[in-house]
């Protein structure tokens, strides 16, 4: 067995805690008593991820298989699935909860219209779905057959699901306007009217805050308003880092508008699709693999190379005259070198019995 640099126990352990986060994500959302604990931990999490990935690498690279373990071990998986979470959610979320900095909302315009337009950052928070990826895989290793082939399924079947809800991401993006804020839904509209209509009956005698609290009660999408550039209204149910805003501004306020997310949005519908896919290959196909192929030639294999190893190979009934190559050649392993096999050892030598492959093909058959 190849030496690994991290042992499995550990790298599942990672794995399994960082998908486990990616499922209180789906529930626990801006504004809950454990939205702050949740940030943390992801923070811890992927800074434990992106620092295994750098050793695995580092170990991989002075030994001058770093190409092997990019292309068959996992490397792809393991920096998408660690880096593009620390810089776009772990890290803003814990400026904004912790340091009241909006690391997104005070990039330059520019900026936020490049990444709203092409749906970066959630594109972005999609890799982690990569993850998924890297606990099913935390389960074979890239030296045998079935753990080469599982290891190689995995990956594309993840990258085709994720590329997959990319498209869709991109295709499905909002309008932008110059500032790099989202365009603003007729809902959105209603709401200005209403918080301008509450600004010039009640900000003169200072009831504005008061009376805004009122209409706002059951708001959804308004994350701060603002007044001679100080805040006068924020919801932290609907506020987070990284929820890129839509936004109104006139002369006397302004009003930061949560992006419109839904499940698919999020990136959680790409998570769940690649999580319950991926269980599904590493239970059942991961049996009919060992079954189908895998087993019988390890048999094969054993009883060409070790003179007392007879063992025949267990064909199951459905596939007792199938023309699948791998039975075929199980069938003839069977009913042609197997008593061949035997019939040499049954001859008093005293070395090692020769079989040829002359011996192999029966004379009549």
């Amino acid at each position: 067995m190849k030496q690994e640099p991290i042992s499995k126990k550990i790298v599942f352990i990672f794995s399994f805690i960082s998908v486990f986060l990616l499922f209180c994500g789906m529930f626990i959302k801006p504004g809950d008593y454990l939205y702050s604990a949740l940030i943390i931990a992801n923070l811890v999490t992927d800074v434990l991820l992106c620092i295994e990935f750098g050793y695995k690498y580092f170990f991989y690279l002075i030994r001058k298989k770093d190409k092997f373990y990019i292309r068959n071990n996992n490397g792809v998986i393991d920096i998408l699935g660690s880096f593009p979470s620390l810089l776009f959610y772990s890290l803003p979320g814990f400026f904004y909860i912790f340091i009241n900095y909006d690391v997104i909302g005070s990039l330059p315009g520019n900026a936020r219209w490049f990444l709203n337009t092409f749906n970066i950052l959630n594109i972005l928070l999609l890799l982690r779905s990569y993850r998924v990826a890297k606990l099913f895989n935390s389960f074979y290793h890239p030296y045998n057959v079935t753990g080469r082939n599982i290891l190689r399924l995995n990956r594309y079947i993840s990258t085709g699901i994720v590329v997959a809800f990319c498209f869709y991401l991109f295709v499905t993006s909002d309008g932008i306007d110059k500032k790099g804020y989202r365009s603003r839904g007729a809902d959105e509209e209603k709401l200005v009217t209403a918080i301008e209509k509450v600004y010039n009956d009640f900000y003169k005698n200072g009831e504005f805050t008061e009376y805004l609290k009122m209409v706002l009660v059951n708001n959804k999408t308004v994350s701060e308003i603002k007044t001679g550039g100080k805040s006068v209204y924020t919801n932290n149910d609907v506020a987070a880092s990284g929820n890129y805003k839509s936004y109104f501004k006139n002369d006397h306020f302004e009003v930061y508008f949560t992006e419109k997310r839904s499940v698919l949005m999020g990136g959680d519908a790409g998570f769940v699709v690649i999580f319950f896919i991926l269980l599904v290959i590493s239970t059942f196909y991961r049996e009919k693999l060992n079954k189908e192929v895998i087993d019988p030639i390890r048999v094969m294999r054993k009883g060409f190379e070790q003179y007392d190893y007879n063992l025949l190979v267990n064909i199951p009934d459905e596939y007792q005259y199938s023309e699948d190559d791998v039975f075929m050649t199980a069938r003839n392993y069977n009913d042609k070198w197997i008593p061949v096999k035997l019939k040499k050892l049954e001859k008093p030598s005293g070395r090692t019995p020769l079989i040829t492959i002359n011996d192999f093909f029966i004379k009549g058959d």
